[in-house]
């Protein structure tokens, strides 16, 4: 069962985000990692060349990534990365949808085993140890939500205070607003 962090975050409190996470040397992938990919490092600079919806945030550094190579369907050739095998963070990235209403996003690792709460051997206790830092970074540096389960970024938070809808990534999601 994965490990999961929902939060809505503005374009700067995503910025401050990455900058938090750039000590750890972290590098991203997109989803489906193209043969022509470039990795890069993830800091506050990264931002700006994060074009996708959701990118897989690599702890090389801490073990080797687990790949495969897509086989079938129309992104055959693509390679993709074993998050069960491979000391990465799944970072699905808040955005602004057509309606001008901003959209939660989510970190997510899948640190134990499927069917039992043994722990997985692919992940050293440093990149646990990564996961409990980012889970402190969002307690400490975000608002808490009403209903609860997210993390308000404090520029998102201003925004909801100006009249900016905050809404649970999904067609129907519900709205959520910072807890006072």
């Amino acid at each position: 069962m994965p490990t999961t962090l929902p939060f809505v975050f503005a374009p700067e409190d995503e910025r401050q985000f990455l900058n938090f996470l750039a000590p750890y040397g972290l590098t991203a992938y997109p989803d489906r990692i193209p043969p022509d990919w470039q990795t890069f490092v993830v800091d506050a600079a990264a931002a700006t060349r994060l074009d996708q919806p959701a990118y897989y945030l690599a702890a090389e550094s801490m073990a080797p990534l687990s790949l495969r190579t897509v086989k079938r369907g129309r992104e055959q050739g693509t390679t993709e990365i074993d998050e069960r095998q491979s000391p990465v963070l799944h970072y699905q990235r808040s955005f602004e949808d057509e309606e001008g209403q901003l959209r939660s996003g989510r970190v997510w690792c899948e640190l134990n085993l499927s069917g039992d709460m043994q722990k997985n051997k692919a992940f050293p206790d440093a990149f646990r140890r990564l996961l409990a830092a980012v889970r402190e970074h969002l307690h400490t540096r975000c608002h808490r939500s009403d209903p609860t389960g997210w993390w308000v970024g404090p520029q998102a938070a201003r925004l909801a205070k100006s009249g900016k809808l905050l809404r649970e990534e999904g067609r129907k999601g519900c709205l959520i607003r910072p807890y006072k």
